[in-house]
């Protein structure tokens, strides 16, 4: 899957992962696994992955 495709309203039902932002500029995601912590964090304007 393109993770561009994802849809930010079906994001709350993912486990173990906390939405920080979810609006028309970004979808911020936070998860943690075994202390270490990730963010994703996803341009809406340019589809960029970071």
């Amino acid at each position: 899957m393109n993770p561009s495709s994802i849809k930010a309203e079906g994001l709350k039902k993912l486990d173990g992962v906390e939405v920080l932002v979810n609006n028309e500029k970004e979808i911020r995601l936070k998860t943690e696994v075994d202390g270490f912590v990730g963010i994703l964090e996803q341009d809406q304007a340019i589809k960029e992955i970071q």
